[in-house]
C-alpha cells in the first residue's frame, strides 16, 4: 500500500521499507538525489574552503622562505663587515706608522743637536713646529 495515497503500493524503497506506487516513488527517489545534491554542494564549499586554505598556506611558507633568505643575506652581510672590520684593526696603521717615521727622524735630530749642541733660535723654532704637528 503507497504511504502517500493508501492505494496499492508495488515498490519497496530499500532505506525507509516503506512501500509506494510508481509515481511516488519516483518522487521520494528525487527528494533523496536532492537531499543528497545538498552534501555535495556541502562538500564542494567545503574543498573550497580547504583550497583556499591551501592557497593562504603557500603565500605564508613563501614569506617564510623570504624572511628565512633575508635572515641569511643579512648574517652573510654581517659576518663581511665584521671580517673587514678585523682587517683593518689587523693592518698597520699607514698614519701611524708615518709619525713614526718622523718621529724617528725628530728623536735622531735632537740626539744630535744635543751632542753637538750646535742650534740658533731656527732650530729651536723648527723644532716646537715639528712637535706641534705629531
Amino acid at each position: 500500500m503507497c504511504v502517500n495515497t493508501k492505494r496499492s503500493g508495488t515498490c519497496l524503497c530499500a532505506g525507509c521499507k516503506q512501500f509506494f506506487c510508481r509515481k511516488h516513488f519516483n518522487e521520494h527517489h528525487r527528494g533523496l538525489i536532492n537531499e543528497l545534491n545538498v552534501y555535495i554542494e556541502e562538500r564542494n564549499q567545503l574543498l573550497e574552503q580547504i583550497s583556499k586554505l591551501d592557497v593562504y598556506d603557500d603565500y605564508h611558507k613563501n614569506i617564510l622562505l623570504q624572511i628565512d633568505e633575508w635572515q641569511r643575506t643579512m648574517i652573510e652581510k654581517v659576518m663581511q663587515v665584521a671580517e673587514q672590520a678585523r682587517q683593518q684593526v689587523k693592518l698597520p696603521n699607514p698614519k701611524r706608522a708615518e709619525i713614526a717615521l718622523k718621529l724617528s727622524h725628530f728623536s735622531n735630530r735632537l740626539l744630535h743637536l744635543q751632542e753637538t749642541e750646535d742650534l740658533v733660535e731656527d732650530d729651536l723654532r723648527h723644532l716646537k713646529e715639528t712637535v706641534a704637528e705629531l
